[in-house]
């Protein structure tokens, strides 16, 4: 498949908002024991979290956004650090286990509530190329006739359903057909839009 993998778990990652992350060398030094043992790149949400990385990690992301980008460290409750873009208003919650979610205040005027928190709805093109073609066909097939295909059922064929640190948040998503992304089908590509929480 042609997508990246977890340097944790290596399975592939499918970029789903708040379910990967990709933590970029940029802010390490060379003798970061992150850098010499390859704790970088793409990762699951769940995988990072659970590692002994989340705390380096959410530490020189702090660092990075309020020393270099000079954003605003708006306020610490417990686990969580809010920082915010001056600039673009968007908010960045950093929690002390790695895991980062960003969003536009204007977003919470759709969250959805869920357990342990809220759920922001995404929407945006993947495309993504299958090894498997009866997948890709299956997809495609879907996406023709009925104009979306279950993103959980996606999740699952890919047997990545574990790696899901909010599986609820894909519960009820769909890739969904859309005519100026079918161009990109060719060979076992496929391109659509997903919708999801």
């Amino acid at each position: 498949m042609n997508v990246k993998h977890c340097f944790i778990c290596k399975r592939p990652v499918l970029e789903l908002e708040g379910q990967f992350d990709k933590l970029d060398t940029y802010l390490l030094n060379e003798s970061d024991d992150a850098y010499q043992q390859g704790a970088f790149g793409w990762c699951h949400a769940r995988c990072l979290s659970a590692s002994n990385w989340g705390a380096f990690w959410a530490e020189r992301r702090i660092q990075h956004m309020t020393n270099v980008m000079s954003f605003v460290k708006s306020r610490e409750i417990g686990a969580l650090t809010a920082i915010r873009n001056t600039r673009t208003g968007e908010v960045s919650i950093l929690r002390t286990d790695g895991i980062t979610f960003s969003f536009s205040p204007s977003a919470l005027d759709c969250k959805k509530d869920c357990l342990g928190g809220i759920l922001l709805p995404v929407s945006e093109p993947m495309h993504l190329e299958f090894d498997d073609p009866k997948l890709a066909c299956e997809i495609r097939d879907s996406l023709i006739q009925s104009s979306c295909f279950p993103l959980s059922k996606l999740v699952e064929a890919l047997n990545l359903t574990d790696s899901l640190l909010y599986p609820e948040a894909v519960l009820d998503g769909m890739m969904q057909f859309d005519k100026t992304l079918k161009q990109h089908w060719m060979g076992n590509w496929v391109s659509a839009i997903v919708t999801y929480n």
